[in-house]
């Protein structure tokens, strides 16, 4: 019962059981990373949460259909305003579902729902089917390089994670060691 609430909760927080790994192939989400994110997010287990019509966010891909189910009742006027600004808008009654314009760019969107003088907010975020692959690697040849993930950077003067000064001593590392390997 307990998995069956946390199933729950998390679909309503908009997290989704599973996902493709770099490998192409499907990942369950595990109940401690649901807790975890769920506890991120400030969500409860309970089965018994405050209801507003649409999740804090929704993540969708490209290409594919959109649907976006409205919880509570009455009529809603809905507005998605995209990164760029182009605005769409619509009707829609609580207890049901509609789709979102299925040609959306990828990005960050915005869902606003409006019932008389209440409004719920819902992040739209359109996803790529996959991330983006060099030509070569398409091509099955073999590419080598360096690669450092900015996020893991810090120094012991400072622990903020990625910052700039430490990235641009990483940068003159990386082109030493090149210049030596190519010597």
């Amino acid at each position: 019962m307990e998995s069956k609430r946390l199933d729950n909760a998390a679909l309503a927080a908009g997290i989704s059981p599973n996902y493709i790994n770099a490998y192409g192939k499907p990942q369950s989400i595990s109940a401690e990373t649901k807790r975890r994110l769920l506890d991120a997010m400030h969500q409860r287990t309970a089965t018994k949460v405050a209801v507003t019509p649409v999740p804090n966010v929704m993540v969708y891909t490209s290409g594919k259909k959109m649907p976006m189910v409205v919880e509570g009742s009455g009529e809603y006027s809905w507005l998605l305003t995209t990164e760029e600004g182009t605005q769409y808008k619509g009707h829609v009654t609580g207890g049901k579902a509609f789709n979102l314009p299925t040609k959306l760019p990828e990005g960050y969107h915005t869902l606003t729902l409006t019932q008389d003088d209440q409004r719920a907010h819902c992040r739209v975020i359109v996803a790529p089917k996959r991330c983006y692959e060099p030509q070569a690697l398409l091509n099955k040849q073999k590419l080598w390089g360096a690669c450092v993930q900015l996020y893991t950077l810090r120094s012991e003067k400072n622990w903020v994670l990625g910052i700039l000064a430490i990235s641009k001593r990483c940068w003159w590392m990386w082109q030493n060691v090149a210049g030596r390997s190519s010597a």
